[in-house]
């Protein structure tokens, strides 16, 4: 019995928590470890995560071929199994993208963001917003462009150069409502921009520019704000923009739309209840 059979059959007696499981693993080369890793996943997850350390280790040391044509080969099964088998192999993908070198990150990174799952995209998009590079943007841009997955959006939102946010922000302001504090730092970049962001801002979407007048320290003119209430007066966040208009405080403004709010029945019942909702959105 050769030292990976030894170790197999303990870890199948005394399990992966074991401190003597854990030490065996110590004592094997990186080769053996990547050996003793069954690319089926048919091991129990314990001895799997004690197996992802030791290899992820290895890793940050030095990363060999033996480790490449293992990621690679899972790389290809996250793709063959089934969604809920699918999960294991992208935890063990993702895991070993934070020690990998950039290119070989980058590879997995775009396989899992091209799975059908849209589970899998998002932690591996979290996780890349997390370890932002720059060289990922081709990769989130595909995501979102196939699929519009919220964490593309997020990335899109804290990461990507002003113009393309923009030409996009309609889309993007659902996803990003949800992350304030996504929110408030691309309100901040947008506001850096001046005037001419700004100005383009309102035409794609007026109430984005209330919003980002608010979180930027700008305000606008309580006749300004009337003209933009009435060209949003059917727009499902106009809770929103009533509360930008507090937070600007233009009291004027406020009390003529309300007034005009109130000739509207339909607008009072359907709108204003999520009022509140939008208020708590305000914090992180």
């Amino acid at each position: 019995m050769n030292r990976l059979q030894k170790i197999g059959a303990i870890s199948e007696r005394i399990g992966g928590f074991s401190p003597f499981y854990a030490a065996l693993l110590a004592c094997i080369t990186p080769k053996e470890a990547v050996m003793a890793f069954r690319s089926d996943f048919s091991q129990h997850h314990t001895h799997r995560q004690r197996l992802l350390r030791r290899i992820a280790e290895d890793m940050t040391n030095s990363c060999e071929d033996f480790h490449v044509a293992l990621i690679t080969a899972v790389m290809i099964d996250v793709h063959r199994v089934q969604s809920n088998r699918a999960r294991s192999r992208s935890a063990f993908l993702r895991g070993l993208a934070r020690v990998a070198p950039i290119g070989l990150a980058t590879s997995i990174f775009a396989e899992l963001t091209a799975h059908r799952s849209a589970a899998i995209r998002n932690d591996a998009l979290r996780q890349m917003g997390k370890a932002w590079n720059d060289g990922w943007e081709g990769i989130v841009w595909d995501a979102w462009q196939r699929h519009g997955d919220h964490g593309a959006a997020i990335i899109i939102g804290d990461h990507f150069p002003e113009n393309v946010i923009l030409e996009n922000i309609i889309a993007l302001f659902p996803h990003l409502l949800e992350r304030p504090g996504v929110l408030a730092r691309l309100c901040n970049r947008l506001g850096s921009a001046a005037g001419p962001v700004l100005n383009r801002l309102r035409k794609l979407d007026e109430i984005t520019y209330c919003y980002v007048l608010v979180k930027t320290g700008r305000k606008m003119s309580n006749s300004t704000a009337l003209k933009i209430f009435r060209g949003n007066l059917f727009d499902d966040r106009l809770s929103l923009l009533v509360w930008c208009f507090g937070r600007m405080g233009l009291w004027s403004a406020i009390i003529r739309c309300e007034a005009m709010a109130a000739a509207t029945p339909e607008i009072m019942h359907r709108r204003f209840p999520i009022l509140h909702a939008s208020e708590e959105g305000e914090g992180e």
